[in-house]
């Protein structure tokens, strides 16, 4: 190779290789500068955000710097590299070798330019010197001073600027992005926001549709001027917005009834406005409304204890407070709007039940103890609770207590204490009855607890199912550990049939019976009689003095012309006095009912006595005459009118008939004297007859004694008491001896002395049995009490004998006056009859009309003088006939109109007149002897008393057979053993006994056809009952019929002793009224609280619906408790 080409292959390797690096650095300077001039611009538009027209310039200005850059630094270099080779001009390469190496600093251009042009001269010259420069380059590496580093810029720069871009790329990423974009296409909206957070709350979040969203924004950023919240449900295009208030640093605001889901952002409006402004918004969050559980429909059954007999109930949709019987069985359904996970039922008791999911449909079921409030809370799957769940509320009904009552007697009695006690019980429940039971205890005479145990006898309950009830009991003390003097305190429970909460027991007012003795029950008697005898005879007193008082005012008024103020207010004196004595009379003829209702109840006197009563009160009730009471209205009617005349002819009236009130009043008190004086009589029979019985129950009880020290202390004491009564009747017996009524009757009184003698006898041997009790020598206190028996049997014959000679005496008496009164009648109504036969006779001119009206004169004071002996009569005897005083009557107006026609001359009417006297003397006659028969007649009254006592025995033995009865039924249900057939049988046997009995004392009550036809009625009974238990046949009905008729024949004692006094039925075995004395025996509840115990029981029959008989005992308790307080 020559050394031209060697010259020119060196300059060339240097040029490339100075051209490679060119190309390099250039690249690498340009990005440099291209980073310079793009990041300056960003972050210039990013700091005064340039205009469109700015980012224009900036845009065309650093575009053609970029161009321009990119020409002279990389695409300049890169072509000439591209286009370098041997025929390139390669001077600019001869150059920079000329200063990289100053040794040939001239030497290689001039070589190169010898080689590439064609100069003058020598060519081998030229060759030479190229030559000889080409050798003396051999040692010189051209390439070795050829740096990339000399093209580049300094690394320091390069190395800051791509440091500090990277910084500012990451530093400032998305505003430089913003100002790339904004820069690079200036028409674009690129606008940049400045910086700002947002932390919003609650941001995305579930909530329960329905309720609300407080939206929280705290904001960092431009300075804020408003807050806005921009939402929209799920579904919607455009946002909604409301403003937001500024606390703070934070923006609130509420989002109300979020039904569905909603998207939602806030907006901040800066104070200084740009383009930007609109952009400083917060991300955009989500709300999901969630639907919590709705109940859409509540179902709720109650199934009430099986006890009430109520049937299930199903309550009205969506009401869930309901009222319930304890142990009532409930279900509930609920039908949900979503499926859930969790149903509770929470009760506020702290109870949770956990509901029966079924899709749709939730189960619940409990049963109701107390009063509570309950609550569903339900869970969905999406984990939401019913919101505000509703509280609902159980009210227990409370099942009441029983009530019951004793209707009959109802009130504090006094009984015999061998006889009985018809009860008739009336209770109430709500839904039936478990048990009844009669609870007694036994008291001293002074309420001392003789036996502090209460006692209780079952009592047959009513079918199950009964909420009323009304049963008799005969209640026997013969059985009963009682004696004269003792008090049983009794009441009557009832348990109901509650088997949840256990029966609760109803009981009744508490009573009292009262076992006197014979001598207390007199002498309350005889004391309450005095009192009335005094009140009557106070009473017919002040009428005399009345009477002479309308007798002095008739007088004066006769002189008066008119009626004047002073005579007005005595007439209304005189009319206020009657009225007053009237009330008297009335409050008299109420204590002598009384008195004779206790007559009737403790059988104390002779049918005879107790009629002779009967016969007193009819005559108190008549003693104000109907035509009294009219005179006294016709004055009150005159005294107001004014009218002289009128009150003269009214005053003359009321005279007349208040002296017919006064004679009716003395009849009645001689009656009354005559009454009492027969019924000392009978006391005393009934003393003696009581004594001989606690005689020999005392002697009796001696033989059977131990030497217990208890029972002689008990023994010693009856026998004192013995004494006390012998010693009471000894007193009796001295007031009836000093009587003037007995001493006019020899027999009677010597009756009454052998008595008293042997009395005082008695009374001695008395005191000395009681010292031999008290040494409990037995045998010879045994004989002693045998020898008071006898004794005591003795006086009772005498006193009988006494008894029976007075009533003969007496009847003899009346009798005989009245065969002379109906003599004396008889042979006037002759004389009458024969008078009318002259009459008749008698012509317009006879001269005997003087002599004829001189007869029927006689006959006139015949006639007042048979009336004065009937008044007379009449205050001593009942039997007189009511309707003979107006007979009477009649004969005396005939006999003066006789007079005064016959005065006149007037023969037909005076005849006329006399036939009327005539026919009221024969009615008067007629009269009379109906009273004879009747006087006659009462003489078998004593066969009424052995019909009592055999009545009496046949009730007993109907009670006892009733109680076995009864027994029997509760203990044989099923069917019966040998043993039992055999004992119905017998029962059978008793009834069959009874009724023969009764059809045997029926046959001799022919003339009492009332009671005949009771006793057939009974009979027929008897004859069912019979036939039942033969046929071994023994239920309810059969215990029902058997009590009716132990009622009936109750009844039938009393239809007897009435006779014909009508009095309201009552079926027991001793009618029973308050006592006045002594005090009473217990405190009762009062009047008003009883009637309405009666009241509720009657409502409650009428067959009310259950929830209005609810409210009707609710009525009736709150008017009770108001009443107790």
């Amino acid at each position: 190779m020559n050394a031209k080409t060697i010259l020119v292959s060196k300059i060339l390797k240097f040029q490339r290789k100075v051209l490679n690096f060119r190309v390099i650095a250039g690249l690498v300077n340009f990005l440099v500068y291209l980073l310079l001039i793009w990041l300056s611009s960003f972050m210039a538009d990013s700091a005064i955000y340039f205009s469109e027209m700015a980012r224009w310039f900036v845009l065309l200005l650093n575009g053609t710097i970029t161009l321009v850059l990119f020409y002279l630094l990389v695409l300049l270099p890169l072509v000439k590299k591209i286009t370098l080779s041997k025929g390139t001009d390669l001077t600019p390469a001869t150059e920079m070798i000329g200063q990289m190496f100053p040794a040939i600093q001239d030497k290689i251009k001039n070589a190169y330019q010898l080689v590439t042009t064609s100069l003058s001269g020598s060519a081998a010259f030229r060759d030479l010197a190229v030559e000889r420069f080409t050798q003396s380059l051999k040692t010189v590496d051209l390439n070795a001073k050829v740096k990339l580093k000399d093209a580049l810029l300094p690394p320091v720069v390069i190395l800051s600027v791509f440091l500090g871009s990277v910084f500012l790329i990451t530093i400032l990423n998305e505003p430089l992005l913003h100002s790339l974009k904004r820069v690079m296409n200036p028409t674009g909206n690129y606008t940049v926001i400045p910086p700002y957070t947002f932390q919003v709350e609650p941001g995305d979040v579930q909530l329960v549709a329905g309720t609300s969203a407080q939206i929280r924004a705290r904001y960092t950023g431009p300075l804020p001027d408003k807050g806005f919240l921009y939402f929209r449900k799920k579904g919607e295009v455009e946002y909604k917005y409301k403003l937001m208030q500024e606390s703070g640093n934070e923006w609130i605001t509420e989002i109300e009834n979020i039904t569905s889901d909603l998207e939602y952002f806030v907006r901040i409006i800066p104070v200084r406005t740009a383009d930007w402004s609109e952009y400083i918004i917060s991300a955009t969050y989500k709300i999901l409304a969630l639907i919590p559980p709705v109940i859409n429909e509540v179902q709720i059954e109650t199934t009430p204890p099986l006890y009430t007999g109520l049937t299930p109930q199903f309550m009205e949709a969506n009401v869930g407070d309901f009222s319930a019987y304890p142990g009532t069985s409930v279900n509930i359904s609920l039908r949900v709007n979503n499926p859930v996970v969790l149903a509770k039922m929470r009760f506020s008791d702290g109870e949770e039940r956990n509901g029966e999911i079924r899709g749709e449909k939730i189960n619940y079921s409990f049963n109701v103890k107390q009063n509570v409030r309950y609550q569903f809370e339900l869970t969905s799957e999406t984990g939401i609770s019913n919101q505000n769940p509703i509280e609902y509320t159980v009210t227990v009904i409370d099942d009441q207590y029983p009530l019951v009552e004793i209707t009959e007697p109802g009130i504090d009695v006094e009984v015999a204490a061998d006889g009985a006690l018809n009860l008739v019980i009336e209770a109430n429940d709500d839904f039936g009855f478990s048990a009844m039971r009669l609870n007694y205890q036994v008291m001293g005479p002074l309420k001392e607890t003789r036996d502090s145990t209460w006692h209780y006898i079952p009592m047959t309950v009513p079918p199950v199912g009964s909420k009323y009830f009304q049963q008799t009991y005969f209640w026997n003390f013969a059985s009963l550990a009682v004696g004269f003097e003792d008090i049983v305190r009794y009441y009557v429970s009832v348990g109901d049939n509650d088997v949840v909460s256990g029966p609760k027991f109803g009981r009744s007012a508490m009573y009292f019976i009262r076992f006197p003795s014979v001598d207390q029950l007199f002498e309350e008697f005889s004391a309450s009689q005095e009192e009335k005898i005094k009140d009557t005879e106070d009473l017919a007193a002040e009428s005399e003095a009345l009477k002479k008082e309308l007798e002095e005012i008739s007088r004066e008024m006769k002189k008066e012309q008119k009626i004047d103020w002073e005579r007005k207010r005595s007439l209304e004196a005189a009319i206020e006095k009657q009225q007053k004595m009237q009330e008297k009379l009335q409050e008299i003829e109420k204590d002598i009912t009384e008195a004779i209702n206790k007559l009737e109840k403790n059988n104390l006197f002779s049918p005879e006595i107790l009629e002779k009563y009967k016969q007193l009160q009819d005559l108190f009730q008549e003693i104000a005459t109907p035509e009294l009471l009219a005179a006294m209205k016709d004055v009150q009617d005159a005294l107001e009118k004014m009218n002289q005349k009128q009150a003269k002819e009214a005053v003359e009236k009321l005279k007349l008939d208040q002296e017919r009130f006064k004679d009716n009043l003395e009849r009645t008190l001689e009656l009354f004297k005559k009454v009492q004086m027969e019924q000392e009589m009978d006391r005393l029979v009934k003393m003696a007859q009581d004594m001989e019985k606690e005689q020999n129950k005392l002697s009796e009880e001696i033989k059977k004694s131990s030497s217990d020290q208890a029972q002689s202390d008990d023994l010693k004491r009856q026998a004192k008491n013995q004494q006390e009564r012998i010693d009471k009747l000894g007193q009796a017996l001295s007031d009836m001896i000093n009587s003037q009524m007995t001493r006019e009757i020899p027999h009677v009184n010597d009756a009454l002395e052998n008595a008293d003698e042997i009395r005082d006898q008695t009374a001695k041997e008395m005191g000395e049995l009681t010292k031999q009790l008290g040494q409990q020598n037995r045998k010879d206190s045994a004989q002693k009490s045998s020898e008071i028996s006898q004794q005591l049997k003795q006086i009772h014959h005498f006193l009988q004998s006494a008894q029976q000679n007075m009533q003969q005496r007496e009847r003899e008496k009346i009798m005989s006056a009245m065969n002379k009164i109906s003599t004396d009648l008889l042979q006037l109504s002759q004389q009458q009859e024969q008078l009318i036969g002259e009459t008749n006779e008698l012509s317009s001119f006879s001269n005997r009309f003087p002599e004829v009206a001189g007869s029927q004169q006689e006959n006139l004071e015949n006639l007042s003088r048979v009336t004065r002996d009937i008044i007379e009569l009449s205050q001593q005897t009942f039997f007189l006939k009511p309707g003979m005083n107006k007979s009477l009557g009649a004969a005396h107006g005939g006999m003066r109109r006789s007079l005064d026609e016959l005065e006149n001359r007037n023969k037909q009417t005076s005849a006329n007149s006399q036939k009327q006297a005539m026919g009221g003397i024969n009615e008067s006659v007629m009269f009379m002897q109906q009273s004879m028969d009747e006087m006659a007649n009462a003489q078998s009254a004593l066969g009424f008393e052995q019909y009592l006592k055999q009545m009496q025995q046949l009730s007993n033995q109907q009670g006892q057979l009733n109680e076995e009865s009864l027994n029997f039924f509760k203990g044989n249900q099923g069917s019966m053993s040998m043993e039992q057939q055999g004992q119905l049988k017998r029962m059978a046997g008793e009834q069959a006994a009874i009724r023969k009995s009764l059809e045997e004392m029926a046959s001799g009550m022919q003339k009492r056809s009332d009671i005949l036809g009771d006793l057939d009625h009974m009979a027929g009974e008897m004859e069912q009952v019979v036939k039942e238990m033969q046929g071994m046949q023994l239920d309810r009905k059969t215990i029902d019929r058997q009590q009716k008729i132990l009622s009936r024949m109750l009844d039938a004692q009393k239809s007897v002793r009435e006779k014909e006094y009508s009095k309201q039925r009552l079926a027991e075995s001793g009618k029973t009224y308050q006592r006045k004395s002594p005090a009473p025996l217990a405190d009762q509840e009062d009047a008003r609280l009883k009637q309405l115990k009666r009241e509720l029981i009657r409502a409650l029959q009428e067959g009310y619906n259950p929830d209005y008989e609810k409210l009707i005992e609710r009525y009736f308790r709150t008017l009770n408790e108001n009443l107790s307080q």
